[in-house]
């Protein structure tokens, strides 16, 4: 009889199966009914009920998630893990965040066989979801590079940089997927299209360690976010018009280690402000222009050693050699000193610098540029 009760099950199966529905015309009953033959005793009843749970959406995950999968049988844990794989790789947001869920709670189980099948699966889910949003992302115009450092003679670890610029055509909502870039240490966020919508969803890459915000349409409320994130230590913020009442989001990331504050709206007096409440972060402050050159103090002034190419130092004529003694009248000992007086200038302001050059002596006029 039992024989005949089971046979009568996994037929019954079969006939619920045959008709595939959709994830929006199934029912909870038929979902159930599903769930329950992951364990009929045909194979054919298994392996269809598995294919439909994976097309059942966020209801599946729902009657998966009360299921009591730790105390089911390695079949049945296998078949639901491979469903709730499938589930959270959907592109429907809630049905994929509803999925991971429950594959994180399974992973903390006391049951051993159920937890190491969960963390099994979210491993290579991640990887999956990892490749997926790369491509995503890319074909909406971001930039995502790969440094690879080796540590010792056989580990390797890969970081991820990722960069939106004028090129991104997604949206804001776009960037939910870099919840599965787990490796990106590094974003850069440049142009008109960088508001605050798009920098709060930097608080989907926990492990960020930089960040570079540049030229953006941003208010002093997107550093709000970007001041939760406890492992973030180096922070740019280049051409963006915040202000003084930036400082009162930023006191509140005491991990932060260096700030750099280029040709921003906040005041020297906000940028004390700063320093003051980071007391471990090294605060630079300038208005932003940028020359371009490398120099080291000799007894008659500061030497030129290197000219970036196509700086502004390039495009005046300064040459390596060229010893710079004065810069609009104030003398120059050293770079230190150089690099001070320039911090208070704008990009494209007009300054005078005096030079000794060969036997004799000149003035160059420069028109200062902007960081990179």
């Amino acid at each position: 009889m039992k024989q005949l009760a089971a046979l009568l099950w996994g037929s019954a199966c079969v006939v619920v199966l045959a008709g595939s529905t959709s994830a929006g015309e199934v029912s909870r009953d038929q979902v159930q009914a599903w769930v329950r033959a992951l364990d009929a005793d045909q194979f054919l009843a298994r392996e269809d009920a598995t294919e439909q749970l994976a097309k059942s959406g966020k209801m599946a995950v729902d009657v998966l998630a009360a299921a009591d999968l730790p105390a089911q049988n390695l079949e049945v844990v296998s078949r639901a893990m491979h469903v709730l794989q499938e589930l959270a790789l959907s592109e429907d947001v809630a049905t994929e965040h509803a999925a991971r869920t429950v594959l994180e709670k399974l992973a903390d189980s006391p049951n051993s066989s159920a937890a190491y099948r969960a963390k099994h699966t979210l491993a290579a889910l991640n990887q999956l979801r990892q490749g997926r949003a790369i491509a995503a992302l890319e074909k909406l115009g971001a930039t995502i590079s790969v440094t690879t450092s080796q540590i010792g003679p056989i580990l390797v670890h890969e970081v991820f940089t990722l960069e939106i610029g004028d090129d991104f055509r997604g949206t804001a909502d776009d960037l939910h997927q870099l919840q599965f870039l787990e490796e990106v240490r590094m974003v850069r966020l440049e142009g008109a299209k960088v508001n605050d919508d798009v920098v709060a969803q930097v608080m989907h890459l926990p492990s960020l360690l930089y960040l570079t915000i540049k030229r953006a349409e941003i208010s002093n409320r997107a550093l709000q976010d970007v001041a939760k994130l406890n492992r973030l230590q180096h922070l740019s913020v280049l051409y963006s018009p915040i202000d003084d009442g930036a400082v009162e989001f930023l006191r509140a990331a005491p991990q932060l280690t260096d700030v750099r504050l280029f040709g921003t709206e906040m005041t020297p007096a906000g940028a004390a402000k700063l320093e003051t409440a980071l007391v471990n972060a090294k605060i630079d402050y300038r208005r932003g222009a940028f020359l371009g050159i490398g120099c080291q103090a000799t007894l008659r002034g500061c030497e030129v050693t290197i000219v970036h190419p196509d700086s502004a130092a390039a495009r005046s004529g300064l040459q390596p050699g060229d010893i710079i003694t004065r810069f609009t009248g104030e003398v120059v000992p050293d770079f230190e000193t150089l690099t001070a007086l320039i911090a208070r200038y704008k990009p494209g302001e007009t300054v005078t610098f005096e030079v000794l050059r060969g036997s004799g002596s000149e003035k160059i006029e420069v028109t200062l540029g902007e960081w990179e």
